[in-house]
């Protein structure tokens, strides 16, 4: 009697376990009728046929190098593979160790005639498998294009409703403290002790790190969804402004600063030289007795060469600007004009430049529609035709609500006492949380040094700073290095 193994699959999880057990009787039954004995059962479930990535498929390849079974029952041959290279060489590489893959279903005869047949059948496998492809990619098209979710897990931050996603407030608002908080400074592993202190659940667990960088890169919380390099706008509704997302991909791609433990440079990403416009870096250094001195170094000096700027005390650096800041922010005259002169310049140009850009962008998707329509009047159509315009009609609609939300907002957001609690608030903070809330940017050389300061909106309003004028000299000794600070400030919107 001949011993053989049986081989079965199911490929998604529309499919259940009554599939495995159907092909595992028939294989059974087919072995019984031919007198050969079944020795080991090997099943994948929700593994697609299309490769040969499949656990327990990759086990029976290892298994029949020990020769102790000399045939593999398969429901059909579709079970083994759909894809005809693989399932030749898989079949091939059998074969040279004396085993058969046998279909239970399909009656192939060992004649040159069932060579022919077996090609046959399993070339149609694969034409079906990638026809079936076809067909659920264009369903999946035409539902993300109607605003429809395809099922699968609830992501978070979303709820659906009539297969539609729906913000659900309560986890929208914790995403959005995460993007702030990481913009100002925090770590990941910071983030999500403080969520999991006030015990806050992320999908009926606790936050991780490693799910709250995943947040971080999640696109479609913009309302922006990409699938197979095409861009949804009607899917999500939006939790996170565009801009805020855009800063937080540019932080997380920083890799500029060393990470040193229990050591934070709070001016990281902010620092840049005004000689050749690089970023300064963090430099550290041990002495001959074992001490630890650390500095900001600007990489054209330390990396390419081609600067001659100060390499200054990490310490002293973080104080003087630290302490400059809040002596300004400390008086109430001073911030009593910026937030005056931000308003002036607000009612001048009020969301002007997005509401343009929305606008014109909505006059462009408006001209493409009309003249696909008119090419339709000419009774020229193809079937692509309908999804273009069903496209541009979705982005038109999104855009008109974009444009209404930016005019209808409310002044008195923008009010004088708004602007400048927004600046008071910085003096609650400390540490990094106080340079990431209040700087935007600082660039110096080696007697100025000019700090942009964060302004309580997103706009057009990028060239508001505080200068400070540093005098900085070095007294040099053998054993001290003295450095003298003296400063004039003004601020010029």
């Amino acid at each position: 009697m001949r011993k053989g193994v049986i081989y079965a699959r199911y490929s998604s999880d529309s499919q259940t376990e009554q599939s495995i057990e159907g092909q595992v009787r028939v294989c059974n039954e087919y072995a019984e009728r031919n007198q050969i004995e079944i020795v080991e059962n090997y099943v994948d479930r929700a593994m697609t046929g299309t490769n040969d990535n499949r656990p327990d498929f990759k086990r029976m390849l290892a298994d029949a190098k020990k020769k102790q079974w000399d045939c593999v029952l398969v429901y059909r041959f579709d079970r083994f593979s759909r894809n005809k290279y693989e399932s030749v060489i898989h079949k091939k590489a059998l074969k040279d160790l004396g085993i058969l893959v046998i279909s239970a279903m399909e009656n192939i005869p060992d004649t040159p005639e069932g060579i022919i047949l077996e090609s046959l059948l399993e070339g149609l496998n694969q034409y079906y498998s990638a026809e079936l492809s076809l067909k659920v990619k264009r369903g999946n098209r035409e539902s993300r294009l109607k605003g429809n979710c395809l099922g699968g897990n609830r992501p978070y931050g979303y709820d659906i409703v009539d297969r539609k996603y729906v913000v659900n407030e309560n986890e929208a608002r914790v995403i959005r403290y995460i993007f702030k908080k990481f913009l100002s400074g925090l770590t990941t592993i910071e983030i999500a002790k403080r969520l999991n202190n006030r015990k806050i659940p992320y999908s009926k667990g606790k936050f991780s790190p490693g799910n709250i960088r995943k947040l971080l890169r999640r696109e479609y919380l913009t309302g922006i969804y990409c699938c197979n390099d095409e861009y949804f706008y009607n899917l999500y509704p939006p939790i996170i402004d565009r801009e805020i997302f855009k800063k937080v991909e540019l932080l997380r791609k920083h890799k500029m600063f060393p990470r040193e433990s229990g050591i934070i440079y709070i001016l990281r990403f902010k620092l840049f030289c005004k000689e050749c416009g690089n970023p300064f870096y963090a430099e550290a250094g041990s002495s001959h007795l074992s001490t630890r001195y650390r500095y900001y170094k600007c990489k054209g000096r330390k990396q390419l060469h081609i600067c001659k700027s100060d390499v200054y005390p990490k310490t002293f650096l973080e104080d003087v600007i630290t302490n400059t800041l809040i002596d300004f922010l400390s008086d109430k005259t001073n911030i009593d004009f910026i937030a005056k002169s931000l308003l002036e310049r607000y009612k001048q140009h009020k969301n002007i430049d997005k509401v343009r850009k929305f606008k014109e962008e909505k006059r462009q998707c408006e001209i493409a529609l009309n003249n696909i329509q008119k090419v339709i009047e000419r009774g020229i159509y193809n079937a692509t035709s309908s999804t273009k315009i069903q496209m541009l009609e979705n982005r038109i609609e999104l855009l008109k609500a974009e444009i209404a939300i930016e005019e209808g907002k409310e002044s008195t957001k923008y009010s004088k006492d708004y602007i400048a609690r927004f600046y008071k608030k910085a003096g609650l903070l400390e540490g990094l949380e106080f340079i990431n809330y209040l700087i935007d940017k600082i660039n110096m050389d080696k007697k100025t040094m000019d700090i942009y300061l964060n302004i309580p909106y997103t706009g057009t309003f990028k060239d508001n700073k505080l200068i400070a004028t540093l005098d900085i000299r070095k007294k040099q000794s053998l054993k001290t290095r003295t450095y003298i600070f003296k400063k004039t400030v003004s601020i010029y919107i």
